[in-house]
């Protein structure tokens, strides 16, 4: 599988054509920034939640990049990159 994306003027490596799928089956394009610390996670913006429809699955503590141990609640969902389905874990940020 190829990832297609751009560099924005902040530096940051932007994919194109990534969508999540809701709970109703809709897909919902996002814009996506690489992470290089991917870990099989998405972190979704929050303001969009209630245009997902994702399914809850509970609460994981994370440990952020500055050491701060947070705890954040779960969804799941599927990522759809050139067509093809994966299925994530993802939480909201703000």
């Amino acid at each position: 599988m190829f990832l297609k994306g751009s560099i924005t003027q902040d530096l940051e490596p932007f994919l194109d054509r990534i969508y999540v799928r809701g709970k109703r089956r809709k897909k919902f394009p996002i814009q996506a920034i690489l992470d290089t610390g991917f870990n099989g996670e998405i972190a979704l913006p929050q303001k969009n939640y209630h245009s997902y429809f994702l399914q809850p699955l509970g609460v994981k503590t994370f440990e952020l990049a500055k050491g701060q141990i947070v705890e954040q609640e779960i969804f799941m969902t599927s990522l759809i990159i050139n067509e093809k389905t994966i299925p994530v874990e993802a939480t909201l940020t703000n």
